[in-house]
């Protein structure tokens, strides 16, 4: 039921039962000595509600694969939390999701997740983001609010086109809203797991865009269509600095984006 455990200041970890298929919205809220909570393999746990660890002393958590869905706020608050593994299988995180987690610096999202609410890394700061599937929702600020260094690595899966578009215009794609992060921003495509990717026109050139972003290209030569295709003469911001690297990850070239003829030079 909704509020189980609220407040149960000295509840240590905790392992769910098989048989619970969703953690009601506020069953953990602040239980601040609450370090773990774990599933066994035979868990049928499919979701997490609203502001279930809200403010929670959670170190750790690994969202199993049966969970499909992670609620609004789910672990916002949790100031110690360092660690999250998403299992395959979930595919929607709602807004605010990992708000104010500020000892969470890196975030891997796989292939199921198409449905990104907003702000849900807001208030963390140095982060590294990978996405392994671009998001089909229409989120308008998925990743506004984060502060100092930020790096988000598109690494599309085996055999998978990833087609990215819209992350930085004012339309309904825009990752940041115009919030962007204030430290290094590095944007990484890497298709070392064996996928291809697709730049549509005026994803990365808006004129908001931070000037001093670095993006990495990782494996396959950059002008091959076969790993990379442009769609448009603007798809980065002019004059982009961009860096390519072979097989192996090293002889990184400085190249130049020239958006009025979609070149590399």
């Amino acid at each position: 039921p909704e509020y189980t455990f609220n407040g149960c200041i000295s509840l240590g970890p905790v392992t769910l039962p098989d048989n619970i298929t969703t953690i009601e919205q506020y069953a953990f809220i602040n239980c601040s000595s609450l370090s773990s909570v774990s599933v066994t393999d035979n868990s049928l746990l499919s979701s997490i509600g609203q502001q279930a660890f809200y403010n929670s002393g959670l170190v750790s958590i690994t969202i199993p694969a049966g969970v499909t869905t992670m609620g609004n706020s789910a672990f916002e608050s949790c100031s110690a939390l360092s660690s999250v593994t998403v299992k395959q299988g979930c595919s929607i995180i709602g807004n605010d999701a990992f708000k104010n987690c500020t000892s969470l610096h890196e975030l891997d999202l796989p292939a199921n997740v198409y449905n990104i609410c907003n702000r849900i890394i807001d208030g963390c700061s140095n982060m590294i983001l990978t996405l392994r599937t671009f998001p089909t929702n229409s989120g308008t600020a998925r990743f506004a609010g984060t502060s100092g260094d930020f790096t988000m690595i598109f690494k599309p899966p085996a055999g998978q086109q990833m087609i990215i578009e819209n992350v930085m215009n004012d339309g309904s794609g825009n990752f940041f809203h115009n919030e962007y992060p204030d430290g290094n921003f590095i944007v990484v495509f890497d298709i070392t797991d064996g996928g291809t990717i697709r730049i549509e026109d005026n994803t990365f050139s808006v004129s908001g865009f931070p000037t001093g972003a670095t993006f990495k290209f990782i494996n396959g030569q950059i002008n091959e269509p076969q790993y990379y295709m442009y769609m448009g003469t603007a798809c980065f911001i002019d004059n982009a600095l961009a860096e390519w690297s072979d097989d192996n990850g090293l002889n990184f070239i400085s190249l130049h984006w020239d958006a009025n003829n979609c070149q590399w030079f």
